[in-house]
């Protein structure tokens, strides 16, 4: 009897589970029908071809009732319930994911790579709890953040999102203790973030590849308790720090390791320095490691052997002995508090800032950290030291408190072979001696120590130099000026502004300062504001080359001769000299005449008389000189077409102010404190302020009438014993008070 009661109950639950089974079929293919609704819906659409077997007819019987299963192509199903398990389309799907697949209980795998999915990532797939594998790869519109609860999935094995619009890094709540991920691959998409330190949760890990997902940040160092892990590829991102030193684990379990095109720094770890050595490939080529690499590296067909930086298409780290001397420079002068110093806590030289190296060697070739709140010292070594950086071509330190250069140490290999060009320390706080050393440089052609507090010169100097500027000083020097015999190659001669300099320039100068071919090279030369005396030299005019001499403010006295003036000169300035006489001639090439607070005793008419052809003449400075007299020549126009500004104020100008066809080409013009006389032509009482020209014609003897805009006093004679400071008349302003 029993064994029929059992056999019955048996048959009823056969009968009951047959139409429940074809429930769950019939729901599961309404389910796939919802990929084919429109896009305006917010689901999927189905458009290949190759999926029309999904609208057909159902089969007649006795077909099965989970027929889909055989005839619907991308859809897999459990052998023994023959509910669905698995959908695999590609290339056949647009639009957004329907979300209805979420109720496709048995779903394991979800495989719709290479796809036109667009739109965020659906937060429904954390509530398939037996999703195994969920593959969206190469869905380029496919955007939004990963939801940290899908790695909660208890059976989640899976998850490609390479080639997708996936943002937002990968989340640290995302995996979890025992989770029983095994491949995560966020290849070539915009990820971003950091590799999370709670990734080392994922103790099943065998399949690691997040290489150009613009990643940030260190390697956890933890990776290296994931036993699993047989291929990692973090290649092509951002990440930084040293290499991780478990990478030199000889029992190390991994297989690959990519960690090229990286921002990693630092030395190249000891464990490399031997080909072999490693148990597993390691590519690390193209990272920021300081140089020299080990010798076995080599280009190779294969990147996976190869670490020469030579095949990188950037700039590497630079050498690790030339980031310690750079280091030296950080700490002794206050490296902390300057201005810019990105890029000075790695050895890196190449990549800190105001440093440029070498694009062949990768050597450190230029530093230029001017204007930067340099404080303290230089290491000798940086400047004086070939061994240390002996590529270096250019150092610029100006602008910056900087007070010393330390002592040298010969141990470092002191200048032989030195490639250094050009030195600015200019704009510092040195003082003492200039330093003997600069004239050892075997290649040092630019020595600018303008505006320190330097007090003597040095024994001798570089026979190369091309440029010397040791203005805004306090040198104490007698000078005959034969330090500079041999100084073949000599452009730039700036001495201004040192008090303490004095001696005479010889008047055989431009007899010696050019090389055995007679050949010239300076262009500029600058003694103003000096103790130089004697009479101007009568050899200048040989030196063919010059184009911008400066003694003002000097002690020279005398007369200027024909010779006074080089032939080629473009600015010549002569003022406040015990000079007098008339002006020497000028040559066509002159743009620039100040000869201002001199004795000379001239007229602008003598002027252009002597210097007929001044073409180019741009300014005309000749202010607070009583020995100019005479009028203002109606001729000026002609001899001196080009000329800019003139000023003659404080002279012993007469007569009237010539019509404005004298003064067509002027912008400036100051014509005050002398003797000129009414009428005030028409384009200074028609003035207005859309005119080009302004000027100063204050002080002078006028009388009414008088422009509109300008008061009595400016035109009314002087009173004063002294001239006061000019009134410049413009329109809508008054005059200063005098």
């Amino acid at each position: 009897m029993k064994p029929f009661i059992s056999m019955l109950l048996l048959s009823i639950l056969y009968l009951y589970s047959v139409p429940s089974y074809a429930d769950l079929f019939e729901d599961e293919r309404a389910i796939l029908l919802s990929l084919y609704d429109d896009n305006i819906r917010g689901s999927s659409l189905l458009y290949s071809r190759s999926y029309d077997a999904w609208l057909a007819p159902a089969p007649s019987p006795p077909s099965p009732p989970n027929y889909h299963c055989y005839t619907w192509p991308g859809v897999n199903c459990s052998t023994e319930t023959g509910a669905i398990t698995g959908l695999d389309i590609s290339q056949a799907m647009r639009g957004i994911i329907s979300p209805s697949i979420a109720n496709l209980s048995s779903l394991q795998h979800i495989i719709f790579r290479n796809n036109n999915l667009f739109g965020q990532f659906p937060l429904f797939f954390t509530t398939i709890y037996s999703l195994v594998t969920l593959d969206l790869a190469t869905n380029l519109y496919l955007n939004g953040t990963i939801p940290s609860l899908l790695g909660h999935l208890p059976h989640f094995e899976s998850l490609y999102l390479e080639e997708t619009g996936i943002t937002g890094g990968l989340p640290e709540g995302f995996f979890v203790p025992g989770m029983p991920l095994q491949r995560l691959s966020m290849f070539k998409c915009v990820l971003g973030g950091t590799i999370p330190n709670s990734i080392c949760h994922a103790s099943n890990l065998t399949d690691l590849a997040l290489y150009f997902a613009q990643l940030e940040g260190t390697v956890p160092d933890c990776i290296d308790n994931l036993q699993n892990l047989r291929y990692m590829d973090i290649s092509h991102n951002f990440l930084t720090g040293s290499l991780p030193s478990w990478f030199g684990s000889h029992d190390f379990h991994l297989g690959l390791v990519n960690v090229e095109f990286n921002l990693f720094t630092g030395r190249v770890p000891a464990w490399l320095e031997q080909p072999g050595i490693l148990p597993y490939t390691l590519a690390w080529r193209c990272n920021r490691l300081c140089l020299p690499y080990p010798e076995w590296c080599v280009d190779s067909n294969s990147h996976y052997l190869s670490c020469n930086y030579t095949s990188c298409p950037f700039q590497q780290a630079g050498y690790c002995d030339e980031a310690d001397v750079l280091f030296e420079l950080y700490d002794s002068s206050s490296g902390p508090l300057w201005s810019s110093r990105d890029g000075w806590g790695v050895p890196a030289p190449c990549y800190m800032a105001g440093i440029t190296c070498n694009e062949t060697n990768a050597r450190v070739q230029t530093i230029n950290l001017s204007d930067n709140n340099m404080i303290g010292t230089i290491p000798a070594r940086v400047i004086f030291a070939s061994a240390s950086l002996p590529s270096l071509s250019s150092l610029d330190v100006s602008g910056n408190s900087l007070r010393s250069i330390s002592p040298l140490n010969l141990s470092y290999g002191f200048v032989d072979g030195s490639l250094l060009m050009a030195i600015d320390i200019s704009r510092n706080q040195f003082h003492g001696q200039i330093y003997n050393e600069f004239s050892l440089l075997p290649s040092l052609q630019i020595l600018n120590i303008s505006f320190n507090y330097f007090s003597a010169m040095p024994a001798t100097l570089n026979t190369q130099l091309r440029v010397i500027d040791f203005s805004w000083n306090n040198i104490t020097y007698e000078s005959n000026f034969l330090i500079f015999l041999g100084l073949y190659e000599l452009t730039w001669l700036d001495w201004s502004h040192n008090e303490g300099i004095s001696g005479v320039i010889p008047d055989f100068i431009g007899l010696f300062i050019h090389d055995s071919n007679g050949r010239y090279t300076l262009t500029y030369f600058d003694v103003s504001y000096t103790r130089i005396s004697g009479s101007p030299p009568s050899t200048l005019y040989l030196i063919t080359s010059l184009q911008y001499v400066d003694v003002s403010s000097t002690l020279m006295s005398g007369v200027f001769i024909n010779g006074s003036v080089p032939r080629n000169v473009q600015t010549f300035k002569a003022t406040d000299l015990k000079v007098y006489g008339t002006l020497p001639p000028f040559p066509p090439s002159l743009l620039h005449l100040d000869v201002s607070r001199t004795s000379l005793s001239t007229s602008l008419h003598d002027i252009l008389v002597t210097s007929p052809n001044l073409v180019n003449l741009l300014e005309l400075h000749i202010r607070d000189t009583p020995g100019l007299a005479g009028t203002l020549p109606i001729s000026m126009p002609v001899s001196w077409p080009s000329l800019q500004i003139l000023d003659v104020a404080g002279c012993n100008i007469t007569g009237t102010i010539p019509s404005y066809g004298a003064f067509r080409s002027l912008v400036h013009l100051d014509l005050s404190r002398n003797s000129l006389i009414s009428p005030v032509p028409a384009f200074i009482t028609d003035w207005t302020e859309e005119d080009n020209l302004m000027f100063d014609i204050s002080c002078n003897n006028f009388c009414v009438p008088l422009p509109s805009w300008c008061n009595a006093s400016v035109c009314a004679p002087c009173m004063f014993e002294s001239a006061p400071p000019p009134s410049v008349c413009r329109a809508g302003q008054e005059p200063r008070d005098r």
